[in-house]
């Protein structure tokens, strides 16, 4: 409730990955740096008291960029709703076109140098934005733990109309998310 805008918060680092593209590195502070500035459209719970994670605080699934989300009963579709009301730090909105464009390269690498994530999308037949604020995940096969998948710190969403086709723009500095901060100076 005493929260207020602005300051300055400093990291660092012992290693550095060659880029700061979380979707191709598995090395370095690409993903702990990129969650500063950039939103998934789900997390798992990272707070709590000591009982809490007892309780297994770790293994909850919360909203991030995706308000709800439900699963059909056959299990081969997964329907994200989108929060209203979220600009990227340039002020544009974040609709489902950015969502979409993010696991879109994810999945098929397109942008993309190389795409390490890609195999934990194979499942992926398509995804399609049924509205400006839903995102529908449609599957070739059930994957019980498509949800982990989705939610996995690499996992953040871009803005497509910064980075789509110019893929190398976000490796050398990703200065525009929906996140708390921007980043500034590397």
């Amino acid at each position: 409730p005493n929260a207020k805008a602005g300051g300055v918060l400093r990291g660092s680092y012992t290693e550095e990955g060659p880029t700061f593209s979380n979707w191709e590195e598995s090395a370095g502070p690409a993903s702990f740096q990129g969650h500063l500035v950039a939103n998934s459209l789900i997390r798992l719970q990272s707070w709590g008291t000591l009982q809490d994670w007892e309780k297994g605080a770790g293994t909850k699934w919360w909203p991030d960029l995706a308000t709800s989300w439900e699963q059909s009963q056959d299990g081969l579709t997964y329907t994200f709703k989108l929060r209203d009301g979220v600009k990227w730090s340039d002020g544009q909105p974040f609709t489902c076109a950015d969502a979409k464009w993010s696991y879109d390269a994810i999945r098929t690498g397109e942008d993309l140098i190389r795409s390490l994530r890609a195999v934990q999308f194979l499942v992926v037949k398509e995804t399609v934005c049924a509205d400006p604020l839903t995102l529908v995940f449609k599957l070739n096969q059930v994957k019980p733990t498509f949800l982990e998948v989705v939610g996995l710190p690499y996992q953040m969403v871009k803005p497509a109309h910064k980075y789509k086709g110019n893929g190398k723009e976000m490796r050398d500095k990703p200065n525009i998310g929906t996140g708390p901060f921007v980043l500034k100076e590397w």
